[in-house]
């Protein structure tokens, strides 16, 4: 949403992606095809926005490609070349950092055995 030029557009995105359940692909796509403009300057408004709803190929997200997004950990300070136990010791001892990093879809119910 960052690529935004007003604030009206940035409604305009806000909205429609509430409205119609966008994934952040579909959002991204109107975004760059500048649906916001060519909506505000068509004649027939609703029928460009039930074009803009159509999914396209490129939208769908696998999910292997879900699970390569990366996380961004620079909070915890580890060095370049670290182990999978330093990397847990880290997380530990950071968690109320980490899991706002992950959005709230993830819980903290213990620790390995």
């Amino acid at each position: 949403m960052r690529r935004t030029r007003s604030p009206e557009e940035r409604a305009f995105y806000e909205t429609e992606a509430l409205r119609g359940g966008r994934s952040v692909r579909q959002l991204e796509r109107q975004m760059g095809s500048q649906l916001c403009t060519r909506t505000l300057l068509s004649k027939d408004k609703r029928a460009m926005l039930e074009k803009g709803a159509v999914a396209q190929p490129g939208d769908t997200v696998t999910p292997e490609a879900a699970i390569k997004d990366p996380y961004v950990l620079k909070f915890l300070d580890l060095k370049d070349e670290y182990s999978e136990s330093d990397l847990e010791e880290a997380l530990i001892y950071r968690l109320e950092d980490f899991l706002p990093e992950l959005d709230g879809d993830f819980t903290f119910v213990g620790r390995q055995p």
